[in-house]
């Protein structure tokens, strides 16, 4: 996966907001923004989103979704998610039946540069999962604190506590919570939750609809058909990060 970065010029934000993509920085100060660096990966795709200046852009964080966190390229967030302060993602599950737990038997790209080091050869195997793509999916909201380990899935609707430490995958629209994070509830009944997954409704750009935030969800599920079949809210579509900045002819380099 090749990386690349830009300065995120206050000129460049400007017209990265045209197309939906903000960029935040700590109390969102214009003055912090000079020659702040963003990478990412010629995957990293978005749809009205806000990042936070941190390590690397997503590989994709879907429409209204938004993250007060740096977050990792190995990372799929989905549409309509919430994640809060103090997210963070477990490292590798060492091989704790092998000899050793020492990465030096597993990770290839281990940060030791010694050229003496010949244990890996063939040890990849060891640790298969350790580099999957974590995948947070539609209308999730992340509480503060969370820690998720790499290896799992969060369905779209879950909410995970805060504090949460979540090593297993999430069902939908499941509340999690502890450590190790167990189902508490859900949000719905299971004939609701039937519903609202057969709706697709996650995959359309809702922002035109004029229902309030509170509407019953046995109503908005109504409303929801109503909207879509006469075609006035469409689906949505991400765009790739890449191609916007040349659009606009954005400088910038591979890392």
């Amino acid at each position: 996966m090749t990386q690349y970065n830009f300065v995120l010029s206050e000129e460049n934000r400007e017209k990265l907001l045209q197309e939906g993509l903000h960029f935040s920085v700590k109390g969102d100060a214009r003055n912090d923004l000079k020659d702040k660096p963003v990478f990412f990966t010629e995957y990293s795709t978005f749809y009205n989103a806000i990042i936070l200046i941190g390590n690397t852009m997503p590989l994709t964080i879907g429409a209204y979704s938004y993250s007060w966190n740096s977050l990792p390229a190995d990372i799929k967030i989905g549409n309509y998610s919430s994640i809060a302060g103090g997210f963070s993602i477990m490292g590798a599950a060492h091989p704790y039946r092998a000899f050793t737990t020492s990465l030096l038997g597993y990770d290839t790209q281990a940060l030791f540069l010694n050229t003496n080091v010949k244990l890996q050869k063939n040890s990849n195997n060891l640790c298969k999962d350790w580099k999957r793509i974590l995948r947070i999916g539609n209308d999730v909201w992340c509480g503060g604190g969370v820690t998720i380990s790499p290896k799992i899935t969060i369905s779209t609707g879950a909410v995970l506590a805060a504090n949460a430490l979540v090593t297993k995958d999430v069902p939908p629209y499941a509340i999690v919570g502890g450590n190790p994070a167990k189902i508490i509830k859900y949000r719905f009944e299971e004939k609701i939750i039937e519903k609202l997954l057969e709706t697709g409704w996650t995959e359309y750009d809702i922002a035109p609809m004029e229902i309030r935030g509170d509407i019953p969800v046995e109503n908005f599920i109504e409303e929801f058909y109503n909207y879509r079949d006469k075609g006035l809210i469409k689906p949505i579509v991400l765009k790739n990060l890449k191609e916007v900045l040349d659009k606009h002819g954005i400088v910038y380099e591979r890392v």
